[in-house]
């Protein structure tokens, strides 16, 4: 499947989970003073679930680990914010609205990593929400080997675990108009659970990707 070794990889950084020590924020100067949702969020973002996940993350650095990614075969929609559409990729330009319901660009790092990891074990509960977030860029090589699948990816502060989601950037965009791996960038978009040949995924849809930090290219070494 498409998507399997890429999963994998993603969710082996979940599992690191609890070999992280707890977060340089000491309980007192962590995050629990910031509210993950914009004031604007509707009434059932501030209900979600997940909360107390995530409030133990934040407090002592490590939860029991749920793989995100270890699913059944999955009989849903090819995209849930486009049940109608034929192929998860067909999708047009995305309508983020007005309010961003959960912007992880604000947050402190440990803050943004526990948030995503409640999305990706939760992912029902995003679906159609508009999110913002910043972190380093990554590819991975698709089934012809070029760069088919793009990822943001987070890290938390004490910076030994990380977690990613995979972006979907409207407009058939090449390769070339990506930044170079490891760039810093930042994105909002709506959250969807998308189907590829039953195997279930969580990506955000972007109009616009914006490069906050260019990375330098590889250097290439002559032979001696």
């Amino acid at each position: 499947m498409r998507h399997t070794k890429i999963m994998v990889l993603l969710a082996a950084a979940v599992l690191l989970l609890t070999a992280c020590g707890a977060p340089k924020d000491s309980p007192a100067t962590a995050a629990p003073q910031q509210t993950v949702e914009a004031t604007a969020a509707p009434a059932a973002s501030a209900a979600a679930p997940g909360t107390a996940a995530l409030e133990q993350i934040v407090t002592t650095g490590a939860v029991a680990t749920d793989n995100p990614f270890d699913k059944p075969v999955y009989d849903g929609p090819p995209s849930m914010i486009n049940p109608e559409a034929a192929h998860y990729l067909d999708i047009g330009p995305v309508d983020t609205g007005a309010v961003i319901h959960w912007d992880l660009s604000r947050l402190s790092s440990t803050m943004a990593y526990a948030q995503l990891y409640t999305m990706l074990t939760e992912p029902e509960q995003f679906v159609g929400q508009t999110v913002k977030v910043r972190g380093q860029y990554y590819n991975s090589p698709d089934a012809s080997g070029q760069p088919g699948y793009h990822f943001v990816i987070v890290f938390d502060n004490a910076a030994c675990c990380e977690l990613g989601i995979e972006f979907l950037w409207t407009g058939n965009h090449p390769i070339a108009d990506y930044p170079q791996p490891m760039s810093i960038v930042e994105m909002t978009g709506l959250f969807d659970i998308c189907n590829d040949g039953g195997e279930r995924f969580c990506v955000i849809r972007v109009n616009d990707l914006n490069v906050v930090q260019e990375a330098e290219p590889p250097s290439l070494t002559p032979m001696p």
